[in-house]
């Protein structure tokens, strides 16, 4: 907002009059697949650009051969994580880890902490995989303020990921 207010103190007022449900991604209501992710169709057509003039039978091998390709790429990438989740998972949980040590906890039970980053106050309930950031519910693995919990209680962090990030599902899905 900071930056936004240098570019454009209207829109930072205009926002801030506006609920954030409106405009922030964690705090709308429901997951917004329709926007937040590409456009698969786009996403072929630009993959299958130097196939898209060949007779539909060779299109079709075409498509065929890549998608076996990157689904051969993908399962030889599972195959060889060693971690409980996926590179891409692990590699976020590390970059927040990063950030999480910057950040002091205070325990409020066994699965609960507050945690102050700056002048920031944020509520973590492990049990129920949720930060008032609502980043952890949004993203499905711990946001930074999650893992400094984690990391106060001695937690391993890949327990609180969502199975969609877990590697075994991953391989499953190659299978």
């Amino acid at each position: 907002m900071a930056e936004l207010q240098k570019i454009s103190p209207e829109m930072t007022t205009y926002l801030l009059e506006a609920k954030p449900e409106k405009w922030a991604r964690p705090f709308f209501p429901t997951k917004r697949y329709n926007i937040l992710t590409s456009n698969i169709a786009e996403s072929i057509n630009a993959a299958i650009v130097h196939a898209r003039e060949l007779p539909i039978t060779s299109l079709i091998e075409a498509i065929r051969e890549m998608l076996q390709r990157w689904f051969s790429t993908r399962k030889e990438a599972a195959i060889n994580q060693f971690v409980e989740v996926t590179k891409w998972a692990n590699d976020e949980m590390e970059i927040k880890l990063y950030v999480a040590f910057r950040m002091k906890v205070d325990a409020i039970d066994a699965m609960k902490s507050s945690v102050t980053y700056g002048d920031r106050v944020f509520v973590v309930d492990l049990e129920q995989h949720m930060c008032t950031s609502n980043e952890f519910q949004l993203e499905g693995i711990p946001c930074a303020h999650a893992i400094a919990t984690i990391e106060s209680k001695y937690l391993d962090k890949y327990k609180f990921c969502s199975n969609w990030y877990k590697n075994s599902v991953l391989k499953e899905t190659y299978a």
